[in-house]
């Protein structure tokens, strides 16, 4: 097709090579769909590219109320969003970005801001104009208050949606890798080699120029400590994660007390010369029986992210909630790192008694405002 493409209509096109050495020119009928998913994004981003595509490049939500950072009953709530015409040719038209929820707990304010136009690979905001949400004065810490962001330009209609927990959060469990609190460091049935999870102070490695294991944790101050695949070897090969899975575990934590919680965490995945592996994060609300992934991490960042989500998108909160991180670089064909660091788990409503952070946090003053 490449060829007659070009040959007889003087166009140029292309048809990348997926997979791995493995799967060769005809792939077994198993890696056929997780082949069709892992490129499916690719695809429809070059589609999308080939003429106008708006699309939010960005959002901020802030707080107009006391200042403390919480979303409370009978404050506003601004979005400030960016939108980015990632388009490669063509004007995006009539940009108009609308605020919209479903709850009965909130009540959009100003609800829409025109764009105008934007050319090709520019951006706009309306930091000048937020949209806003109201939350009724008789909201109960601890709701959900979903919301929905529509972004419109040349009749195409696009989406982003998220959700708001109202009220303080209550800190219940805290967690610096500074010092030992009960996580599970690889399993009996984990089958990689070497890149196991520890608990130690980071060695930097590098390939070809390119950052494969962090040189530092993420904690403030004094900190060295993260959770991470392997930290044996100066050379980014010697003690990567080679075969899988290898299992990360934390305790197992009580939130039963609790209507809702947030869990964040820094995080760090690197899957270099055969791209085809993942970090996966999922979670458990009885006690590691069953899980619900959270996140599949297939694309490489060689730097910490933070990464933060509402715990009841997948499970209730109960007395047995349990997070794990799996890494796994099967077949062995990657120079694959991976790790985590500042582990916190917020609750809203009725926060029971929880346990003093370790002295070293009490030292540095860092608290929960701090956090946010």
């Amino acid at each position: 097709t490449d060829d007659h493409d070009h040959g007889a209509h003087g166009t140029m096109s292309g048809t990348p090579e997926i997979g791995n050495s493995a799967d060769n020119f005809w792939p077994p009928q198993s890696r056929i769909l997780p082949l069709a998913r892992e490129n499916v994004l690719a695809c429809l981003r070059t589609a999308h590219a080939a003429g106008s595509w708006a699309r939010l490049a960005g959002n901020t939500l802030s707080e107009v109320g006391d200042g403390d950072g919480s979303y409370e009953a009978g404050e506003t709530v601004e979005f400030r969003t960016v939108i980015r015409n990632s388009g490669r040719h063509a004007t995006a038209s009539n940009v108009v970005v609308q605020l919209s929820t479903s709850s009965a707990l909130a009540t959009v304010g100003t609800s829409s801001v025109d764009l105008g136009s934007l050319s090709s690979f520019s951006q706009a905001d309306h930091n000048a104009s937020p949209l806003t949400l109201a939350i009724d004065p008789g909201t109960a810490d601890g709701s959900l208050i979903p919301w929905t962001l529509t972004v419109s330009y040349d009749g195409r209609v696009l989406q982003a949606s998220g959700q708001l927990l109202t009220g303080a959060p209550v800190i219940a469990f805290d967690d610096d890798a500074e010092s030992d609190q009960g996580w599970t460091l690889g399993l009996g049935s984990d089958g990689a080699a070497t890149g196991l999870w520890v608990r130690d102070d980071p060695i930097g490695t590098t390939s070809g120029g390119d950052v494969v294991q962090p040189e530092d944790d993420t904690t403030p101050g004094a900190g060295t400590q993260c959770f991470v695949t392997g930290n044996g070897s100066t050379s980014a090969g010697g003690d990567d994660v080679d075969g899988g899975p290898t299992t990360l575990l934390s305790p197992v934590l009580d939130l039963s007390a609790y209507s809702a919680a947030r869990v964040s965490y820094d995080r760090w995945f690197v899957d270099l010369t055969a791209a085809d592996d993942v970090l996966q994060v999922s979670v458990s609300n009885d006690g590691g029986s069953s899980w619900v992934v959270v996140e599949n991490l297939s694309t490489n960042q060689t730097s910490w992210e933070r990464s933060s989500w509402i715990l009841n998108d997948f499970v209730a909160p109960t007395d047995q909630v349990q997070l794990r991180f799996v890494a796994s670089d099967n077949p062995n064909n990657s120079l694959y790192e991976a790790a985590v660091d500042e582990v916190l788990v917020e609750g809203w409503v009725a926060p029971p008694l929880v346990a003093a952070p370790p002295a070293a946090r009490e030292a540095s003053g860092r608290g929960a405002a701090d956090r946010r």
